[in-house]
């Protein structure tokens, strides 16, 4: 079931003035489907329950399977939820301020507040430290992007993996290059990401992204060599003994 939601029309007044209309009556709307587009996932700690995102709305379900509940809902668009390490908390993405923003609440939706003040960016992939006292995310703001750790307690904000793939290319319609999807290992020495560098305008080459990883300790990177020209989302298992990402290979991903 997708929850009660309003939603907000603009009124022209006299002399032209542009205000608020007053809103319609809520609505409910049920819902049944088996699949969706576009959705970003992750499991508990605990390994029994998924958090996933669908039409802007973040919802729990069993990991088995089964019924779906809404957790986040209303006007605001909310996504790429994830559980801290000990499963206590959940941050997100949401514009509920009028821009996007990382956000945090309870494991099942309580509390819901804004970590970030943003008001010109745009977030991407928020993630965890393994002690829950950082998030990391993608920020990007104009044509550049850049890896950021927030302050949970705080939510001061420092750029610790600047964009080092020059500037995005003109009339090409790709993220800008910058370093993409930050994941921590479990023991919390090791931050993961994709360094991407979209297609030049004009050129017969397609864009290139990389795996790097990041020695937290002393802040130096090395590349992680994988098979695929194009590889992403990188995500090691708990034990550390396994990583798994995404690739372009022969035209799929």
């Amino acid at each position: 079931m997708l929850a009660p939601f309003l939603m907000t029309s603009i009124a022209i007044g006299q002399g032209g003035r542009i205000g608020a209309a007053p809103p319609p009556s809520a609505r409910a709307i049920r819902f049944s489907t088996d699949e969706g587009t576009w959705v970003s996932l992750d499991v508990s700690p605990n390994g029994r329950a998924i958090a996933f995102e669908l039409l802007g709305d973040i919802y729990i379900m069993p990991v088995g399977g089964g019924p779906a509940r809404a957790i986040l809902t209303g006007t605001a668009f909310q996504s790429q939820p994830r559980f801290s390490r000990d499963g206590a908390s959940l941050t997100y993405v949401s514009d509920g301020d009028g821009s996007d923003n990382i956000w945090i609440a309870g494991p099942g939706g309580e509390h819901p507040r804004a970590l970030t003040t943003m008001r010109r960016a745009t977030m991407l992939s928020p993630e965890w430290s393994a002690d829950g006292r950082s998030i990391y995310a993608t920020v990007f703001e104009g044509r550049t992007a850049d890896l950021w750790r927030f302050d949970v307690a705080t939510g001061a904000g420092e750029k610790i993996v600047p964009n080092a793939n020059g500037a995005a290319s003109l009339l090409v319609s790709t993220p800008p290059p910058g370093p993409y999807g930050a994941h921590v290992t479990a023991d919390g020495k090791w931050l993961y990401y994709a360094s991407v560098t979209p297609r030049p305008y004009g050129s017969r080459n397609g864009a290139s992204s990389r795996l790097v990883r990041r020695d937290l300790a002393t802040g130096r990177d090395e590349p992680v060599t994988v098979e695929e020209p194009v590889a992403m989302k990188p995500v090691t298992s708990p034990n550390g003994a396994l990583l798994a990402y995404g690739a372009q290979a022969r035209g799929q991903t």
